[in-house]
C-alpha cells in the first residue's frame, strides 16, 4: 500500500467516523424579535486531487451511482477516492445525498489542493456556501510544468435549497454557483 493510498484511507476513515445529516436550529432575530429557522447541514469531503482536463472551473452536481461511475471512469480525474472504484457508489448514499464535483481554476503545476474549511454549513434563503482553502505546493518542490486543475468532490444531503454557491480562498480567489433542481 502506498502513501498516497494510506492517506485516502485515512481521510475517508475520520470522515464516515462523523455523523452526516441536517440539524434544525431555532435563533431568535433581534430585528423583529421574531424566531427564525435555521438548517445546518453537514458537508463531508471525498478526496480527489487533480482534473486535468477540464477547460474552466466549474460545479457539477452527482446525483446518482451512474453519475458517479461515470465521474471515476474519467482518465484525466487523478487521485481518487479512498474507495475503490468499482465499489465507488457505496461512497455516496444517492437516496439521501448527493455529490458535488468542485473544479478551481487552472494552476500552472499539480500539488494545489482543495480543503473544505467547515464540515457545517447553513441554509440560508435557500443558498448554501461551502468554503474551501486552496494549498499550494512547497515552494521549494520541483513540480512538472503542466496545467492542473485542482478538484474534489463533497457530499452534500438532500435539503430544501436549490443553489449551492461554493467560495475557494487561496492565490486565486474563486468564486462558483449552480442550481440545485
Amino acid at each position: 500500500m502506498n502513501a498516497l493510498t494510506v492517506l485516502f484511507l485515512a481521510v475517508i476513515i475520520s470522515t464516515t467516523a462523523c455523523q452526516q445529516g441536517i440539524q434544525a436550529t431555532t435563533a431568535s432575530n433581534d430585528e423583529n424579535k421574531s424566531e427564525q429557522t435555521h438548517v445546518m447541514i453537514t458537508v463531508r469531503q471525498l478526496a480527489f486531487e487533480h482534473c486535468q482536463a477540464n477547460e474552466h472551473a466549474g460545479l457539477q452536481l452527482i446525483q446518482n451511482a451512474d453519475e458517479w461511475q461515470a465521474i471515476n471512469r474519467q482518465p484525466d480525474v487523478i487521485g481518487r477516492h479512498a474507495n475503490n472504484p468499482a465499489d465507488s457508489q457505496s461512497a455516496i448514499n444517492f437516496d439521501t445525498h448527493f455529490g458535488l464535483l468542485v473544479t478551481a481554476a487552472y494552476r500552472p503545476t499539480p500539488g494545489y489542493a482543495l480543503h473544505l474549511v467547515s464540515t457545517e454549513t447553513n441554509i440560508d434563503a435557500e443558498l448554501i456556501t461551502i468554503e474551501f482553502t486552496m494549498t499550494s505546493p512547497p515552494t521549494e518542490a520541483i513540480m512538472a510544468q503542466v496545467l492542473s486543475y485542482p478538484c474534489t468532490v463533497v457530499e452534500l444531503p438532500k435539503a430544501e435549497f436549490n443553489r449551492i454557491q461554493v467560495k475557494i480562498a487561496g492565490d486565486k480567489n474563486e468564486s462558483l454557483s449552480i442550481a440545485v433542481p
